[in-house]
């Protein structure tokens, strides 16, 4: 489809900003956003304005659903063609330079369905692709996740967010942090979609994301041969409003929902 390799392109040029800017982020401006933790750098913000402005320019008409500028508000009803954008997602990350572990994501979305997406890790240099029915790749070779089927032998990521979703994941993932053979916490949504697609990692959940933070990540899980699904195992609708992703390698999806009900 025309709409990837525009993908992969704007992501790759916004991806050169972002790395340069990266190199000189302890001398940014940064802004709380809905909590203390909750940054906003001035790169999110013209990261955003460079690929509106791209989406507008070759896809006019199109509509955009993305975390920064006015752009943040669900749709009533499922766009006919939509443009979700994560200009920085784990801009802590970004921020104090842990691992890095950042990345823009970028998706189309038809009549609710996603058409394609990509992920661009600046730092690292690799670029995340996959299109409806195509398969996925991570830098022009076929990704697929792992056919690990025991939790002693797999390697979860859990994303404790911010403390008002805390409390929950804590109760949720118990039972997981007592059996997972390894446990990460990478605090970025598109590391832990895009590990899961790779078959770096085998499970990824998380509490108090949007529509634009997993949008890229599930057609990359998806066409990977892993599951996406809330976590009541109910299909994951980006325009629900929901919080809640549990990501796997397919393999272990089932046993993973029991292992994180809530009790009673």
């Amino acid at each position: 489809m025309s709409e990837l390799p525009f993908i992969e392109d704007i992501l790759k040029k916004t991806g050169e900003y972002v790395r340069t800017h990266y190199v000189n982020r302890r001398l940014l401006p940064v802004h709380s956003k809905s909590h203390a933790n909750d940054f906003l750098t001035e790169v999110d913000i013209n990261v955003q304005k460079q690929l509106v402005a791209e989406i507008q320019k070759t896809f006019p008409g199109d509509s955009i659903l993305a975390e920064e500028s006015g752009f943040s508000a669900y749709p009533d009803k499922p766009p006919g063609r939509c443009w979700a954008i994560d200009p920085i997602d784990g801009t802590q990350n970004f921020l104090r330079g842990l691992f890095p572990a950042f990345g823009i994501s970028l998706a189309l979305i038809e009549g609710g369905v996603i058409a394609a997406g990509g992920v661009f890790m600046p730092i690292q240099g690799d670029i995340f692709l996959a299109a409806a029915g195509k398969g996925a790749t991570k830098n022009d070779k076929p990704t697929r996740v792992t056919g690990t089927a025991e939790l002693t032998l797999a390697r979860i990521d859990i994303d404790f967010n911010g403390p008002v979703n805390r409390e929950e994941m804590i109760t949720r993932s118990s039972r997981l942090l007592r059996a997972a053979g390894q446990i990460r916490s990478h605090a970025c949504s598109v590391v832990g979609f895009c590990s899961v697609a790779s078959g770096e990692q085998d499970i990824y959940m998380v509490l108090g994301i949007n529509a634009w933070d997993i949008a890229a990540g599930v057609i990359l899980v998806t066409e990977s041969g892993g599951t996406v699904t809330r976590f009541d195992g109910s299909p994951v609708n980006l325009f629900d409003s929901r919080k809640d992703v549990l990501v796997s390698n397919g393999a272990m999806h089932g046993l993973c929902l029991e292992e994180i009900k809530l009790p009673g």
